[in-house]
């Protein structure tokens, strides 16, 4: 038997930053901790049980993600300790195991695990926290286990346990008086526990500890256009026209905007084939992981759209201080003409039917307006979730990965606003983020997302701060226009059918709902 044992809730500063969940269903690597951690424990081929808070409400995605992952859930009564919550556990199960294996919720190892006889994993601690302090004797035999504010390099408990004999594991822990410490210690006394290191152990259990964690789970994936330290990015491509965009967007923006972006620390360079640029690292999360795995209220979410409206009404605001000039007309090109464009010349790439596709797209052009010149503004050009990372002490964006292009692919900051609140309600009402992250279903030939309550609330909040009757851009505009940026993705993801589908069927979603609200 393997638990994952996460029946609290993460602390009052990370619940700030993704809502009140437990450890295991925090944000990391666009899925929950909990995938990452079954991953590593699926090899054993042993029975996984992961514990929840009893008050916890597990929604639809994660109930279908779960079920798929084979993996039991036991819910166990709020503010227990975390002995007795395995003890409840055990319980629980109504099985007699021969081992029992612990991983804490908040932990994650990225090295092979060796699983063999009576054990605990320690690593060296990194910050100052309060931890079970090891004591190991030459043969890394556990001597003794003291809680204490521990320093760095100090030798500390790191989350993973197996006890060969789990009915006396129990009763030491009722012996401990529900104290888990105490519990293994007492448990040593009787049967001798190896202290095991097993390579890079990541903590995601506090603040702090957490984004240094994400920050080492994103070096360990495979980018080939990002450079990750741990205070700062450098983004690099074969594409020096984009690099350069991006690069020359950062540069030029007026300074009074630049409270909205990380710090441009080195701007465009070439190197070979390659050109690059290199910004600030923030220990923020993006607006993807809190709207996909997140648990926010409402309220947060209202205040999140007014920091994205802070930006757009200052983008407004400061778009005379640019000394350029722009063609309005070339607005078009991003919508009906993109959508055509990209729809015809990838016919090879789709088995779709492309005729109704193309259908759609005229049709919802009708009901985006001609552009205006209300509608030019300094842009960000991808002001989706995904770019957007949420600072909750300041309750304020920072954004990134401008494109810092227009349709003919010159340098530039102006453009059309309507396409900035468009890609962002591409995210908020378009669920974006959702297919990607996977987190959808087929039914009668059409998509279906998890949690409708939630998203409707969403939705609602959203039309709140951005619908207003003075708003620059209507509802129903904003969803013609996102039928376009779902059809005029379609090409990019030829390599995914099943993403494909979704989006096809999305669209079609979208331009429905488009069609309810005339």
């Amino acid at each position: 038997m393997i638990l994952i044992a996460s029946a609290a809730y993460v602390d009052q500063d990370l619940s700030a930053e993704v809502g009140l969940i437990p450890p295991s269903f925090l944000p990391i690597g666009n899925q929950r901790l909990y995938e990452h951690q079954i991953a590593s424990l699926s090899s054993l081929k042993e029975d996984i049980y992961l514990s929840l808070p009893a008050s916890f409400s597990l929604g639809d995605s994660d109930v279908a993600c779960i079920k798929k992952l084979g993996v039991n859930i036991l819910f166990v009564p709020d503010g227990v300790s975390l002995g007795e919550s395995v003890l409840y556990s055990w319980n629980a199960t109504g099985k007699n195991y021969s081992q029992l294996k612990i991983l804490h919720g908040d932990t994650l190892f990225l090295d092979e695990m060796n699983f063999e006889g009576d054990f605990v994993s320690v690593s060296d601690n990194r910050g100052a926290y309060y931890r079970a302090l090891v004591e190991s004797d030459e043969l890394n035999n556990l001597i003794a286990l003291k809680q204490r504010w521990i320093n760095d390099g100090s030798t500390v408990l790191s989350g993973l346990f197996c006890f060969t004999n789990p009915q006396l594991f129990m009763k030491c822990i009722i012996e401990a008086k529900n104290d888990f410490i105490s519990s293994i210690v007492q448990y040593s006394e009787k049967l001798s526990i190896k202290c095991e290191n097993f390579g890079e152990w990541l903590d995601f259990g506090h603040l702090n500890s957490f984004f240094a964690s994400r920050t080492t789970m994103t070096t360990q994936r495979v980018f080939n256009d990002l450079t990750i330290t741990r205070r700062s990015v450098t983004k690099k491509s074969q594409d020096l026209v984009k690099i350069k965009a991006e690069s020359s967007w950062f540069e030029k923006l007026p300074y009074s905007l630049r409270i909205y972006t990380p710090t441009l620390l080195i701007p465009y360079f070439e190197k070979g084939s390659k050109a690059s640029y290199t910004i600030e690292y923030l220990y923020l999360l993006p607006l993807s992981d809190l709207f996909v795995f997140g648990r926010h209220s409402v309220g947060a979410w209202k205040q999140i759209f007014a920091s994205a409206k802070d930006v757009l009404d200052d983008f407004r605001a400061t778009t005379s201080q640019v000394d350029a000039t722009v063609d309005i007309q070339s607005f078009d090109q991003l919508y009906l003409k993109k959508t055509l464009s990209r729809l015809n010349d990838n016919k090879q790439k789709m088995v779709l039917d492309i005729d109704e596709l193309i259908a759609m797209a005229h049709q919802s052009s009708h009901y985006i307006s001609n552009p205006k010149y209300a509608h030019c503004s300094i842009v960000h050009g991808d002001f989706c979730f995904s770019n957007l990372l949420f600072d909750s002490r300041t309750q304020s964006l920072k954004l990134i990965d401008p494109r810092g292009l227009d349709g003919q692919r010159n340098f530039t900051l102006l453009g059309d606003q309507r396409y900035d609140l468009a890609k962002f309600f591409h995210s908020v009402v378009g669920c974006y983020d959702l297919i990607i992250a996977g987190r959808y279903s087929f039914q009668n030939e059409s998509i279906q997302f998890y949690d409708v309550e939630r998203l409707d609330l969403i939705e609602e909040a959203f039309d709140e701060v951005f619908c207003q009757n003075d708003a620059l851009v209507c509802k129903q505009e904003l969803l013609a226009i996102n039928v376009h940026l779902f059809l005029s993705m379609l090409p990019l993801h030829s390599d995914r059918p099943d993403r494909q589908r979704a989006m096809v069927l999305n669209a079609k979603r979208l331009f429905i709902k488009l069609m309810d609200s005339l």
